[in-house]
C-alpha cells in the first residue's frame, strides 16, 4: 500500500496550512502554527510536509526536546544534514558562535533555495534550546526574496518556554510579518 494519510475533520487547518506555505516562488513566509497540547499540530505539520514534498520543496523538519540536553545546534544539524559540512568547518576553527553559524545557516538555506522552494519546519519551537533559537533570527532575517518558508509549531500550553524564544515569536507578531494559524478544537 502507498504512502496515504487520512487525516478526518482538519480540512480547514489543512488548508490554512497550504496556503500559508505557498506555492514556492513567491518569496520567504513565516507561519506560526500554535494551540495546546493534543490538537493534532505534529499530525497536521507531518502531512503538510508530506504534500509540500510532493509539490517540489525540499523539505525540512527541527524538533524541540523539552527538558532535554542537546548538542548545541542539534536540531539543526538534525533536520539539514547538508548543512553540517559548514558547521564542522566552523566549530573546528573555533568559530562556532551564534553569529557565524547563523550567517552559514542562512547561506546554506540560499543555496537549498537557488535549487528549488524550502520548508523549513521547526516542531515543538518552544522546546529548542538557546543556541538553536538563536538561529532563528538568522532564518527569519533572510531575504524576503529567497523561497523559503519557516514553519514555527508551538505548543501554546508548555511550560518552562525560553524567555529569547518568546522574544522572538514576539517581535515577528509585533511586527505582522508571521502568519497565525490555530487548530480547531473538536467537539
Amino acid at each position: 500500500m502507498g504512502d496515504e494519510r487520512v487525516i478526518i475533520g482538519r480540512d480547514r487547518e489543512r488548508g490554512q496550512l497550504e496556503l500559508a506555505i505557498g506555492p514556492g516562488d513567491d518569496g520567504q513566509r513565516l507561519v506560526w502554527f500554535a494551540g495546546p497540547s493534543g490538537r493534532g499540530k505534529t499530525t497536521l505539520l507531518d502531512d503538510a510536509v508530506a504534500r509540500a514534498g510532493e509539490r517540489g520543496f525540499t523539505v525540512a523538519i527541527a524538533r524541540g526536546r523539552a527538558g532535554a540536553l542537546t548538542t548545541p545546534y542539534q536540531p539543526w544539524l538534525e533536520a539539514l544534514p547538508g548543512f553540517a559540512p559548514a558547521f564542522n568547518a566552523l566549530a573546528s576553527s573555533g568559530t562556532d558562535d551564534p553569529d557565524s553559524v547563523g550567517i552559514a545557516l542562512v547561506q546554506y538555506l540560499e543555496e537549498q533555495a537557488a535549487q528549488g522552494p524550502v520548508l523549513m519546519a521547526i516542531d515543538d519551537a518552544q522546546a529548542l534550546d538557546e543556541s538553536s533559537i538563536a538561529l532563528l533570527g538568522y532564518a527569519a532575517g533572510m531575504s524576503e526574496d529567497i523561497n523559503v518558508t519557516l514553519l514555527f509549531v508551538e505548543q501554546t500550553d508548555a511550560v518552562g518556554v525560553p524567555r529569547s524564544y518568546r522574544a522572538f515569536l514576539d517581535g515577528l507578531v509585533a511586527r505582522r510579518i508571521v502568519q497565525h494559524i490555530e487548530p480547531h478544537v473538536t467537539p
